[in-house]
């Protein structure tokens, strides 16, 4: 945080949002994860043949799956991925953002793109992908 300071007037400056290469490994990690549960799921469903229709499987399983996973970033603004890599989102002043920001994002796309490292859905939203060592928590 105290690279962070300005020395010359003593206020934070806020953080750096990570570059699209760093968001992509966090969403890599977090297919990898969702790819591991689905294999699991349709391997345990093989072998004690729960749901016995495959179609229906994929029908429930993966849209509950996704569901999961846009619910829990909705209301922590982390993933796996971005846990596993050291990601946070928070507001375009570095500050956690609220669980509405989080739920805002969910209005635009993935790509991070402009001198502001933001996606479309960060723009909306007011929102970035920071480092979490960048971060003030109020």
């Amino acid at each position: 945080m105290q690279d962070l300071l300005d020395h010359d007037s003593f206020q934070l400056k806020a953080p750096t949002p990570v570059h699209f290469a760093d968001r992509f490994g966090a969403w890599l990690t977090d297919i990898l994860i969702m790819f591991a549960i689905l294999f699991a799921v349709f391997v345990v469903n093989v072998m004690l043949s729960i749901i016995p229709n495959m179609n229906l499987m994929g029908m429930v399983i993966i849209p509950l799956l996704v569901l999961a996973y846009f619910v829990y970033e909705a209301f922590t603004g982390k993933t796996p991925g971005k846990i596993n890599t050291k990601l946070v989102v928070a507001d375009v002043q570095g500050n956690i953002a609220s669980t509405g920001r989080y739920f805002f994002r969910f209005f635009g796309c993935f790509l991070a793109f402009g001198k502001k490292r933001q996606a479309l859905h960060d723009r909306i939203a007011g929102t970035a992908v920071f480092r979490r060592q960048d971060i003030r928590h109020s």
